[in-house]
């Protein structure tokens, strides 16, 4: 079964939360995920999850890095990163906020679509002023498990099923030195439109343990809580231009929080996978 056909449906890949996906590689072969993504608010939502008026309007970018190997039938390798510049009135952030490093294995030897993720998330310099990450220059320990369900126990291509596709994903985060442990989900759905156009929506949120540290630094503090939760709706088309190569273009909300900001980001991908 050829990776190439079927690279638009492993990418589980929300903008702002890079989590791996259910997909598994073959050995040996490769695959290679890039965004370029815009984020704006100007409103957030306050610990008793009031929506309040922002005392800025925040424009933050942020481009995405993702890669994954092969390494045998049972194990895929990835690892991931981001460069972001956040922006809120007169304050600035640029920077690389971490490095996550990680593995995915079959749950059921017979299903590429149905894995276990286990990675670690190493800080490079954080970032002080987006809302959307708690653990900001902390070390990690990220464990999740993902399922996408089809008839065939032996994973017909994306590119030959007609109907909608049911998947999601549910996980944890573990972040160091006081901060809130996070719990993470999302519930997908995805379709095959025609031969070259592929559509996904899902349902994600997100929850995070109070911990003892409350903002990351005193000039941003009114931007960042430890403790919050966050409900997002996105969707996404992808167009496939070559064999192993498609573009996507998603756009996401936030529904309703605590501690967060109301974003809304559109966002640019490219997908490329090779032998």
């Amino acid at each position: 079964m050829s990776l190439r056909l079927l690279l638009p449906l492993f990418a589980l890949l929300p903008p702002g939360c890079l989590h791996a996906g259910d997909w598994m590689l073959s050995e040996g072969q490769q695959s290679l995920y890039s965004s370029l993504s815009l984020s704006r608010a100007d409103s957030y939502w306050d610990d008793r999850r009031d929506l309040q008026r922002d005392d800025c309007t925040s424009r933050d970018w942020r481009a995405d890095l993702h890669y994954e190997y092969g390494y045998s039938y049972y194990r895929t390798l990835f690892a991931a990163t981001s460069f972001e510049r956040d922006a809120c009135g007169d304050q600035r952030s640029v920077g690389i906020p971490d490095v996550k490093l990680g593995m995915r294995g079959r749950v059921d030897p017979f299903r590429n679509s149905y894995s276990w993720e286990l990675a670690l998330i190493v800080p490079v310099n954080g970032d002080r002023v987006d809302r959307r990450k708690p653990g900001i220059g902390l070390f990690g320990i990220e464990a999740g498990l993902f399922r996408t369900y089809r008839d065939d126990p032996y994973e017909k291509p994306f590119t030959v099923l007609t109907r909608g596709i049911w998947g999601w994903g549910l996980g944890v985060t573990l972040w160091g030195e006081g901060a809130g442990h996070e719990l993470w989900g999302e519930l997908n759905w995805r379709r095959r439109l025609n031969r070259d156009w592929r559509f996904k929506s899902w349902l994600s949120g997100r929850y995070a343990l109070a911990g003892d540290r409350v903002g990351a630094d005193d000039i941003f503090s009114s931007r960042k809580s430890i403790d919050y939760d966050e409900l997002t709706l996105g969707g996404r088309f992808t167009r496939r231009l070559s064999r192993g190569t498609s573009l996507g273009l998603s756009l996401e909300q936030a529904l309703w929080g605590r501690n967060t900001s109301q974003d809304t980001s559109l966002q640019l991908e490219l997908y490329r996978s090779w032998d």
